[in-house]
């Protein structure tokens, strides 16, 4: 199974006034005693999920995490449609990059035929249309075997 060192953590305050951790993420440096490239990012886990529809408050995967931890899951990269990123150049211009790919953290166990759901829930939930993806692709899929807790 995958994962991903914790980097960072610090706790934060949203403008509603919600705590969350912004946790930074990295891909092992070494994989079976093989130096790799290392890839970062980092994820928001809110002390309770302002989403939930449960009356129980619930956090989200990774609100206690500490440097040192590590996370099941990988960085997965995939082909979508396109979409601009906006940004500001060396001269501080506003600039359009269009691309074509997207990297995306996802939690689970790696090893598990339902991962591949997990996949496309983490793609879809942050609004990247996959490349060759339709709505009866993850019906197709197993569902994963269980639930992950932090």
């Amino acid at each position: 199974m995958k994962h991903l060192e914790v980097i960072s953590s610090e706790i934060k305050t949203d403008k509603n006034n919600r705590e969350y951790n912004l946790v930074g993420l990295s891909t092992p440096s070494k994989v079976n005693g093989l130096m790799m490239p290392v890839r970062t990012t980092a994820i928001i886990a809110y002390k309770e999920n302002y989403l939930s529809t449960d009356k129980k408050k619930v956090q989200d995967f990774g609100w206690d995490a500490k440097a040192g931890n590590k996370l099941a899951g990988d960085l997965i990269t995939r082909a979508c449609e396109m979409y601009e990123i906006e940004g500001v150049d060396k001269d501080g211009n506003s600039k359009i990059t269009e691309a074509q790919s997207a990297t995306v953290f996802v939690a689970g166990n790696t090893d598990d035929p339902g991962f591949e759901v997990l996949v496309l829930r983490a793609f879809a939930n942050r609004g990247f249309i996959l490349d060759g993806a339709d709505a009866s692709s993850e019906e197709e899929v197993a569902e994963p075997a269980g639930e992950l807790t932090a």
